[in-house]
């Protein structure tokens, strides 16, 4: 039996609920890949509501509290998209601080390896 658009349109709001949940989660697990893939999962089923919202909008048939829970389900993709950007600008920051500190490695070690070979070769006293 076929659905009516309303009955898609619940099945998706229900999906789209769900997958952000599951967004959310694993960006507190940090399991990156899963949710970049998550990710296009999310976009398609936001594809699938967006026309039937739109019909059923203008035919006036939009469930009262639409609005409602399309604002939540927002609002909590929102708050992991604001997860992902601080942990991607902390992520930033110690990349930084570890290219920082190669180049000041780098400027080090040729003082070190002279004082090293220095150290290695035999003094020409010693060889006397």
């Amino acid at each position: 039996m076929a659905q009516t658009p309303l009955q898609q349109l619940e099945r998706l709001i229900g999906a789209l609920s769900e997958l952000v949940s599951q967004e959310h989660a694993l960006l507190t697990e940090q399991t990156w890949e899963e949710a970049a893939a998550l990710e296009d999962n999310i976009q398609a089923v936001i594809g699938g509501i967006t026309p039937l919202a739109l019909d059923l909008g203008a035919e006036g048939l939009l469930p009262a509290d639409f609005r409602a829970r399309i604002a939540e389900v927002t609002e909590t993709h929102q708050a992991a998209q604001r997860k992902l950007a601080t942990l991607m600008g902390q992520a930033r920051t110690e990349l930084r601080s570890l290219k920082s500190t190669e180049q000041k490695l780098g400027k080090m070690r040729p003082t070190y390896a002279a004082l090293s070979e220095a150290q290695s070769r035999p003094s020409f006293l010693a060889q006397c």
